[in-house]
C-alpha cells in the first residue's frame, strides 16, 4: 500500500523483529514469526527503515496493537508509540496484532501481514497466506517459548503421520498427545505418564504406565493429574507455548474418545501431530475458541 505525503506517495511496509536480533524473520519456514519473552524488546518499524527516510511529520504514524482473546476475537485497539521506527517492551503475555495508522484517520490504517505464505518447501503446513495479518507472541517464560520453539520445529514431520509407527504407539494412530509431551519434554519441561498400558501378551505381566495424558486430559474433561501443568480458566488470552486442548464432544468421529491437542504458535494456532503428512496448523478447532481449554507449564 501507499501513503501520500505533502512530499510524495510513500510505499508502505511494517517489520517487527525481535531487538536484539540483527534482522526481520524471513517469514520462510523455519525463520518465520516473532515470539519473545514478557519484557524484552521488539523493534516496529516502517519497511524497517531508518527515520530519516520517510518525510512524515512528527508523530507520525501512530501505532497500536489489539490482543486476542480466549475466544479468537480481538481486544480494542491500544495506542503503543508513534514514528516511523521504535522500540517497544511489552508488559502484557498474548498474542497481538499489530497496525500503523496515518494522520489520525483509521482508514488509512496499515496492518502487519505475513510476507509468505505458511509452507515447509511444497508442504503447506497452515493456513496463513501472504498479505494475511500477522501476529506477534509474548510468552509469560523462557520454558514457554522453548516449548513453542520445539514444537515449531516439528513442522511437516511425517513421524507423526496417522499411518506411521511411533512408539509407544502403532501406525494408523492419533499421536498429538505424543506429539505435546515430546516436545514439551524436549523443550526442559516435564510430562508425566499417568496412562496405563496393559501387556496383551502375557496376562501375568502387570500393566505398565508409561503413555502420556491424552488431550480430553489436557482439557480437563476426562480424569488425570497432569502434575505442573495448570489448567488455566476458559476466558484466559493465549499465549505461546501454552498446551492447546479440544475435547472429543466437538471434533469429531475421526477422535471419538481422545479429543485433540497441540502446542500454540506465536500467532494463536495450535500446532499439532494427526495428518496424513505429520505436523500442521491445519486444524481450525485448535484456536482459541469455546470449548478449548489451556495448559500452562508452572511447576
Amino acid at each position: 500500500m501507499q501513503i501520500s505525503s505533502a512530499l510524495l506517495l510513500l510505499p508502505v511496509d511494517i517489520t517487527i523483529w525481535k531487538t536484539v536480533n540483527p534482522s526481520p524473520p524471513t517469514g520462510i519456514w523455519p525463520d518465520e514469526g516473532v515470539i519473545v519473552q514478557n519484557g524484552e524488546n521488539i523493534t516496529i518499524s516502517l519497511s524497517g527503515t531508518s527515520p530519516p527516510s520517510y518525510p512524515l511529520p512528527s508523530g507520525q504514524p501512530v501505532w497500536k496493537y489489539r490482543q486476542m482473546q480466549f475466544d479468537a476475537s480481538y481486544g480494542p485497539w491500544q495506542e503503543i508509540g508513534v514514528g516511523p521506527k521504535f522500540n517497544f517492551t511489552s508488559n502484557t503475555s498474548g498474542v497481538f496484532q499489530v497496525e500503523a495508522v496515518f494522520f489520525g484517520d483509521d482508514a488509512d490504517a496499515i496492518d502487519y501481514v505475513r510476507k509468505h505464505d505458511e509452507l515447509d518447501g511444497a508442504i503447506k503446513y497452515g493456513r496463513g497466506k501472504t498479505g494475511d495479518p500477522d501476529c506477534v507472541g509474548v510468552a509469560d517464560t523462557t520454558t514457554q517459548v522453548a516449548v513453542r520453539n520445539a514444537a515449531q520445529l516439528q513442522m511437516a514431520n511425517p513421524a507423526y503421520s496417522f499411518q506411521a509407527a511411533l512408539a509407544p504407539v502403532g501406525p494408523n494412530s492419533s499421536k498429538c498427545n505424543l506429539f505435546v509431551a515430546q516436545q514439551a519434554t524436549a523443550a526442559g519441561a516435564t510430562v508425566p505418564n499417568i496412562n496405563w498400558t496393559v501387556n496383551h501378551a502375557s496376562p501375568y505381566i502387570p500393566p505398565v504406565m508409561h503413555a502420556p495424558p491424552v488431550a480430553n486430559q489436557w482439557a480437563g474433561v476426562q480424569p488425570g493429574n497432569i502434575t505442573g501443568w495448570t489448567l488455566l480458566p476458559q476466558n484466559t488470552p493465549p499465549q505461546p507455548g501454552f498446551v492447546v486442548a479440544h475435547p472429543s464432544a466437538v471434533t469429531g468421529a475421526a477422535t471419538a474418545g481422545m479429543g485433540h491437542c497441540g502446542i500454540l504458535d506465536y500467532d494463536g494456532v495450535g500446532i499439532a501431530a494427526g495428518s496424513s503428512f505429520g505436523v500442521s496448523k491445519m486444524y481450525p478447532f485448535l484456536t482459541p475458541q469455546s470449548p478449548s481449554r489451556f495448559r500452562k507449564y508452572s511447576p
